[in-house]
């Protein structure tokens, strides 16, 4: 019984490991999802980006913003305002392609971390769930052993009871006949010559007596049916 609880603390202590293994690699899986709708967004953004430069690069298109309308060839430097008015250097393409090749680099590692960690958390979980039914049934069987200790104990507790009645019963009925025949054969023989009738008489006391003790002892030793 020894070994199997330190068997079962073994077996609890690998699954509560493994268990925060699994809590963990979640953890680590729901965040590297968020990043990869972060890069997924930047991306778009970017690409949108460089689009947008690529169709005015060549183009006399104006541009509307909260300071005015400016004409793209009109302005120094082919700078513009886009959207809120932000000054837009058309000569920074290659500048946002670098760009979002890093972010496309970075959203294919996203990816395989996320493969990878969908792999790793699906292996942590099924040996996760492998060692709790294997505690449950620890559980289980322990529960059982304890239930037949239990039994056990009270059928020893049953049995010294019923050892302490049959010697009791023994003492106080038998065997305190058995003394009372002692004492009148002792009588008897003393009658036997001088006085054959009164032996007879006791002879006839002592036969009442043996017959007596006999179902007694037939009565204490008798086992019923379904003791056995």
């Amino acid at each position: 019984m020894q070994e199997h609880r330190i068997h079962s603390e073994v077996v609890r202590s690998v699954y509560d490991s493994i268990k925060e293994l699994y809590l963990n690699y979640c953890e680590e899986l729901e965040e590297t999802k968020k990043r990869l709708e972060t890069l997924s967004l930047e991306i778009k953004e970017t690409k949108d980006y460089i689009s947008y430069l690529n169709n005015h690069q060549n183009s006399d298109t104006f541009v509307f913003s909260p300071r005015g309308v400016i004409s793209k060839n009109s302005v120094s430097v082919q700078e513009v305002s886009y959207d809120t008015g932000k000054v837009i250097d058309f000569s920074d393409t290659q500048k946002k392609k670098d760009e979002l090749s890093s972010l496309e680099s970075n959203k294919k590692s996203c990816e395989e971390k996320i493969s990878k960690l969908n792999s790793t958390i699906a292996v942590l979980s099924a040996n996760k769930d492998i060692l709790k039914e294997i505690l449950s049934l620890q559980s289980s069987f322990e529960e059982e052993q304890n239930c037949l200790k239990e039994k056990q104990a009270l059928a020893i507790k049953e049995y010294e009871e019923k050892s302490k009645n049959f010697i009791k019963d023994i003492k106080n009925g038998p065997l305190d006949k058995l003394q009372f025949i002692s004492h009148s054969l002792n009588i008897m023989e003393s009658y036997i010559f001088h006085d054959p009738m009164r032996a007879k008489l006791e002879l006839i006391n002592v036969k009442e007596n043996v017959s007596s003790v006999s179902d007694t002892l037939e009565q204490l030793v008798r086992v019923p049916e379904g003791d056995i």
